[in-house]
């Protein structure tokens, strides 16, 4: 599972159609910090000793949240997907040290829907136009709404 988890997340998968939420990076933040799990169900998809991979979801089954956590080589590690009206809009990678909790790495991506807006690496800005981190930007975009389609099937 540890693998897969994390095969996923470096390798990921195909594009979806290009809708424009209009969202830029201080509407995705106030959306990410309005988010309240208190009105939310939760949905485990998989749980073991270590890790586990569950989704939160509205009244109206929207979801909301998607987020999948496992420790590994000392390190506790979680990423959690947002969306908002279905549309993906921001995504955080949290590297711990798994017995003190004390951060190791931090990622954060704004994202409007299929373009990355803003994307931070403990709070910094981060230079996605190169071609490789453009690459990554693009697959972390695909991953996220992939991941959505597949829990809404």
């Amino acid at each position: 599972m540890k693998k897969l988890f994390w095969l996923s997340i470096l390798i990921t998968a195909s594009s979806a159609a290009q809708t424009n939420t209009g969202l830029n990076k201080n509407d995705i933040s106030e959306i990410v910090n309005q988010f309240s799990l208190a009105n939310c169900n939760v949905k485990t998809l998989y749980v073991d000793s270590v890790s586990y991979k569950k989704y939160y979801n509205d009244t109206l089954s929207n979801i909301k949240i998607i987020e999948v956590k496992t420790v590994e080589n000392s390190l506790q590690k979680q990423v959690k997907w947002y969306y908002y009206q279905n549309k993906y809009v921001y995504c955080a990678k949290i590297w711990q040290n798994a017995v003190t909790l004390n951060m190791v790495e931090k990622e954060e991506f704004f994202i409007n829907d299929t373009t990355l807006l803003l994307w931070t690496i403990n709070d910094k800005p981060t230079d996605f136009n190169s071609n490789s981190n453009q690459e990554l930007a693009i697959n972390l975009i695909r991953y996220g709404k992939n991941l959505l389609e597949t829990i809404n099937r």
